[in-house]
């Protein structure tokens, strides 16, 4: 049954690429709930004690991104879907990850980025996160300038809880989810971007983290998988690895590497992409 289940969750990947041209996928990650895990624990440590697992976690999604040239933060803007499907196909495949649950929504657009957020709000459905949160952060994946008229983009999310349905801390129950927005975008008369009346699709896949898995494995996966701190692992995941929120926009970078406590993360991008980096 789980095996069927994983199945399914990669065919609906595989469908949504599938489904039409796209000519962007940009990315965004968050933290969501303490981070546990001890800055100075390196390798094999990071994967036998469960205190570590949010940084064990994030260093297996860095690792899937970085097997399928997935690589947000340093490339901007991909324009290949085929790099996005080989990421979404790896972490499917994890046997650390068991699928947990798939919403599949439309999102009834009326050309508004205020009416985006509410619409994602009222749709997102998760015990873990907060709907306007996710809404805000997919809004802020969306560019502020556009250079072409009706474009189909993939904005990417994948966010980290260490909560427990409670709201409580538990690393023993981390969850994953990774969701996904195709929307068609356009330029309006001063090249600003404008959101096209449309029925869009949101799609989010939920994984629990086993961790009886990454504490048996510990050695196997330690060397193969490089360890880093849960905070880089997150930002190589984001199209410029930028901390976004007031709170952070003025963070020094030494305070960008450093370990973080906090409640909520968030990783997304800011809304100015490099140009440069298309090749549409």
């Amino acid at each position: 049954m789980l095996l069927l289940k994983a199945l399914l969750l990669v065919v609906s990947a595989t469908t949504v690429l599938a489904s039409g041209r796209i000519d962007a996928i940009v990315s965004g990650a968050t933290l969501v709930g303490e981070d546990t895990s001890n800055r100075d624990s390196r390798g094999e440590e990071v994967f036998k004690d469960p205190r570590n697992h949010p940084a064990a976690v994030a260093s297996i999604l860095r690792f899937s991104a970085d097997r399928a040239e997935f690589r947000p933060r340093e490339k901007g803007v991909i324009t290949d879907p085929k790099v996005y499907d080989h990421f979404l196909k790896d972490v499917y495949n994890f046997p650390g990850f068991q699928a947990h649950h798939q919403q599949r929504m439309q999102l009834d657009l009326q050309g508004d980025h205020e009416q985006f957020k509410r619409e994602v709000a009222k749709k997102y459905k998760s015990d873990r996160n907060d709907p306007n949160q996710m809404a805000n952060e997919f809004e802020q994946l969306l560019p502020q300038q556009m250079d072409h008229d009706n474009q189909e983009w993939l904005l990417n999310y994948v966010v980290m809880n260490t909560k427990n349905n409670q709201g409580g801390e538990d690393q023993s129950e981390i969850m994953v989810e990774i969701c996904t927005i195709m929307l068609q975008l356009t330029k309006g008369s001063n090249d600003e971007t404008k959101i096209k009346r449309q029925t869009a699709h949101m799609t989010m896949n939920a994984f629990n983290v086993k961790k009886e898995y990454l504490t048996d494995h510990a050695q196997q996966l330690s060397q193969r998988i490089q360890t880093m701190r849960t905070r880089k692992a997150l930002r190589d995941l984001s199209s410029t690895g930028q901390l976004g929120g007031e709170e952070y926009e003025m963070a020094e970078e030494s305070e960008l590497e450093g370990w973080f406590h906090g409640l909520f993360t968030p990783y997304y991008m800011p809304r100015s992409y490099p140009v440069s980096r298309w090749q549409i």
